[in-house]
């Protein structure tokens, strides 16, 4: 498989929030490990797109190993599609993470809150577990703010 030029091949976010890179509809994802492969055992460095496309599946897959070989492309996406908008992690994420934050609300009633505004607006509102992940998801994103139950210090930025 050629190194494509002029970012014809490039990795890019699907809507579903889920790295993809399908923009050239000839890729096969085994093809792309396999050129990896070669390349690091020649000693060669990796291409832009292929070190994006397997460093973005590795960071975005959390450590599950169905997941990374999603992203990769390798496996396919099971169940039915996301009725919440693909941004979801960070507007929902977002709010539940000011009612912690701004409005000196604990976990717990953040995640009702929130859980209560978005039954009135979903037939089939997010199951607190998802919630959950938002909120993590925009802590660590958008905060850098990890589960240590602590925020980050300004001062080491």
């Amino acid at each position: 498989m050629e190194d494509h030029k002029d970012g014809f091949w490039e990795p890019y976010y699907k809507q579903d929030g889920y790295f993809e890179i399908f923009e050239d509809p000839a890729f096969n994802p085994w093809e792309g490990l396999k050129h990896i492969q070669k390349k690091l055992a020649d000693g060669e460095p990796l291409p832009t797109n292929y070190a994006q496309w397997l460093g973005e599946a590795i960071r975005l897959s959390d450590e599950d190993p169905d997941r990374f070989l999603t992203l990769l492309g390798i496996k396919k996406k099971q169940g039915k599609p996301s009725p919440y908008p693909p941004d979801a992690w960070l507007q929902y994420g977002s709010r539940i993470y000011e009612m912690e934050h701004h409005r000196n609300k604990s976990p717990e009633q953040a995640l009702d809150i929130v859980a209560r505004e978005l039954a009135a607006v979903y037939l089939d509102p997010p199951e607190r577990r998802t919630l959950q992940r938002w909120r993590d998801t925009y802590r660590k994103e958008v905060t850098g703010w990890e589960e240590s139950g602590y925020p980050p210090d300004p001062r080491h930025k």
